[in-house]
């Protein structure tokens, strides 16, 4: 056996009745015997036997001490049809369905797990055309996200996804779309307005300046002055000679 395929060996089976874990086990298995050349139908069933746990080593042990235990010569497709018929109950796409229709972007955490959900339940549905899972996707989206694709309909699902991820690259995080700011956002949020309101005061210290300029005289032909204090904005004393300077000292002692 290869060192790649030791890698991909494939994981246990815990025996949940989920179709979609299910179909995931079995094609790591199909994988698995194609990369270590196993042909023989009593070997892979022997092998998918081994990495039963819980549930599915209980059902297995069930089976082969039970009165319709499964002939010697079982083939794999056989093997097959018995775990879908216990882990796959025949009613999961009604269910899956059911969870795709209540499936919204707003209550995600992020557009990746909106993706991972939809797919998940596609995959359960099986027998869902392309046209109606994309009017499902686009169902779920939020109003804001939609008005990215400009009201065309995308071709495939995929191609929805990319651009759905797209338009959150552009419009920035996440949570912002419908659901509010996160903690993060928040924090940059009032960054900025500690800036703007900087900016604001600026701009007026740099008014009060040029009125006692102009009121005392001291602006040249194109509107600029000589040195100011830096402490109070005044033309007439520098900042080292400022009463308000000592004023404040002796505030905050106090």
């Amino acid at each position: 056996m290869s060192e790649h395929a030791r890698a991909l060996k494939p994981e246990v089976f815990l025996g949940r009745p989920d179709s979609t874990e299910l179909a995931r086990w079995l094609f790591q298995l199909r994988q698995y015997f194609i990369l270590t050349k196993v042909a023989e139908d009593s070997e892979k069933i022997a092998y998918a036997a081994a990495l039963f746990r819980d549930d599915a080593i209980d059902w297995w042990l069930g089976v082969l001490n039970g009165r319709d235990a499964p002939p010697s010569d079982t083939t794999w497709d056989q093997f097959v049809a018995l775990l879908q018929a216990k882990f796959a109950p025949l009613n999961d796409a009604e269910v899956a369905r059911s969870d795709m229709d209540r499936l919204r972007l707003a209550r995600c955490k992020n557009i990746t797990e909106y993706n991972q959900l939809f797919t998940r339940y596609a995959a359960r549905i099986r027998t869902l055309p392309e046209p109606d899972q994309v009017h499902r996707y686009m169902a779920g989206l939020t109003p804001k996200v939609r008005q990215a694709f400009g009201g065309e309909m995308p071709d495939t699902v995929v191609t929805a996804m990319r651009r759905a991820e797209r338009s959150f690259r552009v419009d920035g995080m996440f949570a912002a779309a419908e659901t509010g700011p996160v903690p993060m956002e928040l924090g940059m949020m009032e960054l900025t307005a500690q800036l703007n309101r900087m900016q604001m005061r600026k701009g007026q210290h740099r008014y009060s300046v040029q009125r006692q300029q102009r009121e005392a005289g001291t602006q040249d032909e194109e509107g600029y002055g000589g040195p100011l204090c830096w402490v109070c904005g005044s033309p007439q004393h520098l900042a080292r000679v400022c009463p308000e300077k000592y004023s404040r000292k002796s505030s905050r002692k106090q």
